[in-house]
């Protein structure tokens, strides 16, 4: 078939309760429909198309019409022009489009094509796909910014919960040194993955497959406010890492996910990058909703606030009420119960240097004080992505004389996270600790995944019931 010469789309608009598709002007003409011609109409099923083909005016097709076999292309006059039209309502549209609430509609030469909208059949396609996935036992997942896998390790581990196999499709990470650990860490769970090496922006979107859940963590340094201050940025949108934005949006739509979930500091929450991302997600059929979690849903000694937002295809109709994770039980009381017990002597470290900065910070304004951790210590700062380099207001551990500090160790961290510490083998503490630090709270993760795929199930399960 030769390209359409002309494409538009549209409202399924109602008459007498029953569906109306509808084309008028330019696009008719160069299909070569002008007022007084005639038209048959045809509906297939299996395609959900209906096809006008156009029949010139003749004695047949007079005939024809006044049998009612065919329609007659309507009439507008205009200023200076006539303008040909066609109008069809009827139980048949009614029953091909169903509940879809758009058209699109497509001009050939000979022939006008009306369709379900792009946008509209994608919808449908998500949700039949999540569903019948669930059915069978299982759920499909992609990530970006993979990192060390924290997150998409998280989301397993709440289909596990579920009663569901999570099957990985494809993973994309920019950073090779993260990827490595990663799969070396989980081989079995990126076996059958599609491992993309850059930038979300870069990776070429027709090497994706459609996928169930979609998991990403766009940078976080633009929204902190360090970050903002270290960068001297008017607003976040002006680090050069938001072109990610575009990338994100693009495998959104290319994937066509029914479940999204995307990890940030609080600052993003709000943010005009954000926003915009909303929009684009409601205006493509989906129900977004924003949480800012605690330690009290994520049960470790690190007190990680961070900005969540779960994205959910509309024809879900799930409640968003139920998307709130419930508060998990702390598991460790204090840091006592996560230190290890063999420490090296290199890793200590003169407390003199920190006091000495400590006292630079203050004489020049900067808020910036010692966080001492001990044993009885019950909760720890954020530890950030850059923790190696020993800034002053990082949580530092403390010798008993208070003369000395060493850094948390990476498996330390982790337990303050609550991460298994499996995802942390087979790499350095620095790149342990850059992971971890720009990672999730673990039962963030969890419990968010978790209650997505649980509202999604108990919806199944009502409509079978019913």
């Amino acid at each position: 078939m030769k390209n359409a010469s002309f494409t538009s789309y549209h409202e399924l608009s109602k008459k007498n309760d029953n569906r109306r598709v509808w084309l008028e002007g330019e696009p008719l003409m160069r299909a070569g429909f002008m007022p007084g011609d005639y038209y048959s109409v045809n509906l297939d099923i299996d395609t959900l198309q209906i096809s006008l083909n156009h029949i010139p005016d003749s004695k047949a097709a007079r005939l024809r019409h006044k049998a009612k076999e065919i329609r007659k292309v309507s009439r507008r006059q205009m200023s200076g022009w006539v303008k040909p039209i066609v109008d069809i309502c009827n139980a048949e549209i009614t029953s091909l489009f169903g509940d879809f609430a758009r058209f699109r509609a497509q001009a050939f030469n000979g022939s006008i094509q009306f369709g379900i909208h792009p946008e509209d059949l994608a919808r449908a396609r998500r949700e039949v796909s999540i569903v019948s996935n669930i059915k069978n036992g299982f759920i499909t997942k992609g990530d970006a910014f993979l990192g060390l896998g924290i997150s998409a390790d998280s989301a397993r581990t709440a289909a596990s919960m579920c009663g569901l196999k999570s099957k990985q499709l494809w993973a994309i990470e920019m950073e090779a040194r993260y990827l490595d650990v990663a799969v070396q860490n989980s081989p079995e769970a990126y076996k059958d993955a599609h491992l993309f090496c850059g930038k979300v922006e870069e990776v070429e979107k027709n090497l994706l497959e459609p996928v169930d859940s979609f998991s990403f963590s766009m940078a976080c340094t633009n929204y902190s406010s360090h970050g903002i201050t270290k960068k001297k940025l008017s607003s976040p949108e002006m680090g050069d890492e938001v072109t990610s934005l575009f990338g994100v949006v693009d495998i959104i739509k290319h994937v066509n996910p029914a479940l999204m979930f995307s990890e940030n500091v609080p600052g993003a929450m709000g943010s005009v990058s954000y926003e915009l991302l909303k929009k684009e997600l409601k205006r493509l059929g989906y129900v977004t909703h924003d949480m800012i979690l605690t330690s009290k849903e994520s049960g470790a000694i690190e007190r990680r606030r961070r900005y969540w937002m779960v994205a959910f295809s509309e024809g879900l109709n799930l409640d968003v009420n139920d998307l709130i994770p419930d508060d998990h039980e702390r598991e460790y009381d204090v840091f006592a119960e996560i230190k290890d017990v063999e420490i090296s002597d290199k890793a200590w470290h003169p407390a003199s240097k920190l006091v000495k900065r400590e006292l630079l910070n203050k004489e020049n304004g900067r808020n910036f004080s010692i966080s001492r951790v001990d044993d009885s210590t019950k909760s720890i700062g954020t530890i950030p992505r850059n923790y190696s380099k020993h800034q002053v207001s990082n949580p530092h551990v403390f010798s008993e004389n208070g003369l000395e500090y060493r850094l948390l160790t990476k498996t330390e961290h982790a337990k303050s996270k609550l991460v298994p510490v499996r995802l942390v083998n087979n790499c350095s503490s620095t790149v342990a600790h850059e992971g971890l630090g720009q990672g999730i709270a673990y039962f963030h993760g969890v419990g968010t995944a978790h209650k997505a795929y649980s509202a999604v199930i108990n919806k199944i399960q009502m409509s079978q019931a019913a």
